[in-house]
C-alpha cells in the first residue's frame, strides 16, 4: 500500500516528499556521522581564508561567496561554541540536509508503487552514498562546498513540479515555481557561480521540452529571470563590505573599476585559457585517478539510473549527465591542474550527490523487475556502499576530527620567528592558516606576515601597510615584477630577521639559505651549529630547533595518516623541502629525519639500518632534485621515500638506501621504478 501524499512543508524543506520520516533520518544519520568526524580546527588552503572572512565579515576571494560569507558567519559566532566548530557544523548539517532533496528526486524516477520498506531502504542508500570520501571531504571542514551542494540539489527538485505540470492548468502556479526556481539558482550563484550556471545549462533540456509541448507557460521564463536577478542580491554585500580597512577585503572594490576586476576574477585570469591537447591530457589524468578513487563508476551507474528511469519523470534524462560533464570540463579547462587539489575534488560533490539519486532508484527498479532483481539489486547496491564507504579513506580510517597539523605547523613557523621579523610565504599551506592566526586570533602580531602570491595587487599592499605603519612603503611600479616587490621591502628593512616559506622562494627572491626551522631563514645568517655527540644520530641544533620542528611534522603525520585528504599532502610537501634544504647545508641526519616525518604510519618502511658516523659524513646534496613526472599540488610522500633513498646512497647505506627506493617503487612513483 502505498503512502499518501503529504504536503511539502519545512519538515521536507518545501520538497515533495513522500517518504518524509526515512528522509529526516537518514539525514539525521549522515549528519551524526558528519559531527563525529569533522574538523575541529584550522585546515589548510582556503579552508582557513573562508574562517577568517566567516568571523570578521571581511570579503574573500573573487568572485566572492557572499551568501555563504553572510550565513556562515552566523555559526561561527554561536554561544560557546569555538568559531571553526561551528563553521565545520554549518557544512556538516548543509551536506545532511541534502538528503532530503536527493529522495525527492530519487522517488520521482521510481516508478513502482511506494511504501515505507521501499522509501527506507532508497534512502539508506543515498545516505550510504553521500558518504562516499570526495563528498564528505568539503562535509567535515569549513568550505562553501556543502552549502552550493545543497542549493543544487534543492534547486534541482523544487523544479521537477515545474517541469511536469499539466498543460494549461494551474499557470499562476507554475509561473511562481518558476520564480522560486529561479530565485533558488541566484543564490546558488552567490554561494558559487560557477555550478549555478551548471545547474542552469543541466536544466535546460528539460525546460526546452516543457515549453515544447505547453506544459510550462512562456511567461515561467520570465519569472525564472526575474527569480534569478533576486537571488543575486548577496552579492549586495561586496560594495557594501568593500570600504573596510579593518579586516581583509580581497580586492579592495570600492570603485568601479576595482569592483569589475573584482567579479572578472582577474588575479586569477593566469588560470584560465588552454589548448585542446592540454586538456585533454587533463582530461585522461583525471580519468585515471577517478576510477580508483570510486568517482567515475559512482557517477556512470547514477547516471545511468537518471537516464533509464528518467523518460517524462523528475529531471529528464539528461540533467545530471550535463552538470557531471560541465564540472569536469571545468576542472580540466585549468591552466594549473592537478587531480589532488581538494578543491578539484570537492566541485564533484553535487554531481555525486544527485547520482546518488539515480543509483537509489536504479537499486529499485532492478528489484522489482523479476524473480531475479532482489538479489541482482542486493549485489548492486553493496557494491555501491562498500565502494563509497570503504575507498580509501574509509569511514573507519578518516582522521579529521583529530588533525590539528595546520595549526601546529603555522603557530611553529609564527612563534620560532624574532620579534618583528618578516616571514615571506608562497605555498598556501602556510598563508592561509599564519593569515587566520594574525588576523582572527592576534597571534603575533608584530611579525611581518608577507603573502607572496598577493604581492602582485595593490590592495594587499595597502592592506599590509595598514596592518604594520612603521615599514617604509616602497615603490610598487619598477621594473621587476613582485619579485623586486619583495626584495625592495626587504632591503627596507635591513634590522629585521627574515624568513621565507621554502628554499625554491628563497631563490626566487635571490636569496641564501642559511637555517631551517619550520621555515627556512635567510636573515642573519650565523654559523650557529654544534657538533653531535659521537655515535649518536642527531637533529640539527642550530638556535631555530628544526629538530623540535621535525617532530612536530612527524607526530602530525603520526595522528592523521591518509585519513584526513590534503593535510598527508601538505605535509608531505613541507617534508620534502625541509629534507632537501637541510641535506643541501649539510645536515644529513637532520634531512633524513625530516624526509621520513613526511610519510604516513603505514607508509613507512621497516628494517633500514643506520650508521650514524656514515650518514653523518654524508656530502651536501648538489644540484637539482628530480624533475617528477608526476605532478602533485600538494606534495607527495612517495618523494620524501625516494629522496630517503638517495640520501642512503650517498651515505654509502646502499641496503638502506634499497629499502627506501623500494618502498616508493611499492607506491607507484615512476622515478623509484627501474626501466626496462
Amino acid at each position: 500500500m502505498s503512502e499518501p501524499a503529504r504536503k511539502p512543508n519545512i519538515a521536507t524543506l518545501f520538497l515533495p516528499v513522500q517518504s518524509r520520516a526515512a528522509a529526516l533520518v537518514a539525514a539525521l544519520l549522515v549528519f551524526a556521522y558528519d559531527v563525529l568526524t569533522l574538523a575541529h580546527d584550522l585546515s589548510f588552503y582556503d579552508s582557513a581564508e573562508l574562517a577568517m572572512v566567516s568571523v570578521q565579515l571581511g570579503l574573500s576571494h573573487p568572485i566572492g561567496q557572499p551568501l555563504y560569507t553572510l550565513t556562515s558567519a552566523l555559526f561561527a559566532h554561536l554561544p560557546f561554541v569555538p568559531p571553526l566548530l561551528g563553521l565545520a557544523l554549518f557544512s556538516a548539517l548543509a551536506h545532511a540536509l541534502c538528503v532530503v532533496p536527493l529522495v525527492a528526486i530519487a522517488e520521482a524516477l521510481d516508478r513502482c508503487e511506494s511504501t515505507p520498506a521501499r522509501g527506507a531502504l532508497r534512502a539508506g542508500i543515498i545516505a550510504a552514498l553521500a558518504l562516499a570520501w570526495p563528498v564528505w571531504e568539503s562535509a567535515t571542514r569549513v568550505e562553501v562546498y556543502a552549502l552550493s551542494s545543497l542549493l543544487c540539489c534543492w534547486t534541482l527538485a523544487r523544479a521537477m513540479p515545474l517541469l511536469r505540470a499539466a498543460p494549461r492548468a494551474k499557470r499562476d502556479s507554475t509561473t511562481r515555481h518558476a520564480l522560486v526556481v529561479g530565485v533558488a539558482l541566484g543564490l546558488l550563484g552567490a554561494t558559487n557561480a560557477y555550478l549555478a550556471v551548471f545547474t542552469a545549462t543541466a536544466l535546460l533540456p528539460a525546460i526546452g521540452a516543457a515549453l515544447w509541448t505547453r506544459r510550462m507557460p512562456p511567461r515561467a521564463i520570465a519569472a525564472l529571470l526575474v527569480g534569478g536577478v533576486l537571488g543575486l542580491l548577496p552579492y549586495a554585500y561586496v560594495p557594501i563590505v568593500a570600504g573596510r580597512t579593518d579586516v581583509i577585503v580581497w580586492g579592495a572594490p570600492t570603485d568601479s573599476a576595482a569592483l569589475l576586476a573584482y567579479f572578472r576574477g582577474a588575479d586569477y585570469a593566469r588560470n584560465r585559457g588552454i589548448d585542446a591537447t592540454a586538456f585533454f591530457e587533463h582530461l585522461r589524468a583525471w580519468l585515471a585517478w577517478s576510477v580508483p578513487a570510486g568517482v567515475l563508476p559512482a557517477l556512470l551507474v547514477g547516471i545511468g539510473g537518471h537516464i533509464a528511469l528518467g523518460r517524462g519523470r523528475a529531471l529528464g534524462r539528461s540533467a545530471v549527465a550535463i552538470l557531471a560533464a560541465s564540472t569536469i570540463a571545468l576542472l580540466c579547462s585549468h591552466t594549473v591542474f592537478h587531480v589532488d587539489i581538494t578543491d578539484y575534488v570537492d566541485y564533484l560533490a553535487p554531481a555525486l550527490l544527485l547520482s546518488s539519486s539515480g543509483s537509489a532508484a536504479l537499486v529499485m527498479h532492478v528489484a522489482a523487475s523479476s524473480a531475479r532483481g532482489p538479489v541482482l539489486a542486493g549485489a548492486l547496491a553493496l557494491t555501491l556502499i562498500g565502494t563509497a564507504l570503504f575507498a580509501a579513506p574509509g569511514i573507519h580510517a578518516r582522521t579529521r576530527s583529530r588533525d590539528h597539523a595546520a595549526r601546529v605547523m603555522a603557530t611553529g613557523a609564527l612563534d620560532e620567528a624574532p620579534r618583528n621579523a618578516v616571514l615571506v610565504v608562497s605555498a598556501d599551506h602556510w598563508a592561509a592558516p599564519m593569515l587566520y592566526l594574525q588576523e582572527v586570533e592576534q597571534r603575533r602580531t608584530d611579525v611581518v606576515l608577507v603573502l607572496y602570491g598577493l604581492t602582485s595587487s595593490r590592495w594587499y599592499w595597502e592592506h599590509l601597510y595598514r596592518r604594520h605603519p612603521e615599514l617604509t612603503r616602497i615603490a610598487l611600479r619598477a621594473p621587476g615584477g613582485r619579485d623586486r616587490r619583495v626584495r625592495r621591502l626587504l632591503d627596507a628593512v635591513p634590522d629585521r630577521a627574515v624568513h621565507v616559506s621554502d628554499a625554491e622562494l628563497a631563490r626566487t627572491l635571490g636569496l641564501v639559505p642559511c637555517e631551517v626551522g619550520y621555515l627556512v631563514r635567510v636573515r642573519p645568517c650565523v654559523d650557529t651549529r654544534r657538533a653531535a655527540a659521537p655515535g649518536v644520530l642527531a637533529l640539527d641544533s642550530s638556535p631555530l630547533e628544526p629538530a623540535a620542528a621535525t617532530r612536530a611534522l612527524a607526530d602530525a603525520m603520526n595522528v592523521v595518516g591518509t585519513g584526513s585528504p590534503a593535510t598527508d599532502g601538505a605535509l608531505a610537501e613541507v617534508a620534502v623541502g625541509r629534507g632537501a634544504t637541510l641535506w643541501r647545508l649539510g645536515h644529513p641526519a637532520a634531512a633524513l629525519h625530516a624526509l621520513l616525518a613526511g610519510v604516513p604510519p603505514a607508509q613507512r618502511p621497516r628494517g633500514a639500518q643506520l650508521d650514524p658516523r656514515a650518514l653523518a659524513a654524508a656530502p651536501p646534496l648538489r644540484g637539482e632534485l628530480p624533475s617528477w613526472r608526476e605532478p602533485a599540488a600538494l606534495g607527495d610522500p612517495r618523494r620524501a621515500l625516494f629522496l630517503a633513498g638517495a640520501l642512503m646512497r650517498a651515505a654509502g647505506a646502499p641496503d638502506a638506501a634499497r629499502i627506501y627506493t623500494a618502498q616508493a617503487a611499492a607506491l607507484g612513483l615512476p622515478e623509484a621504478t627501474p626501466r626496462d
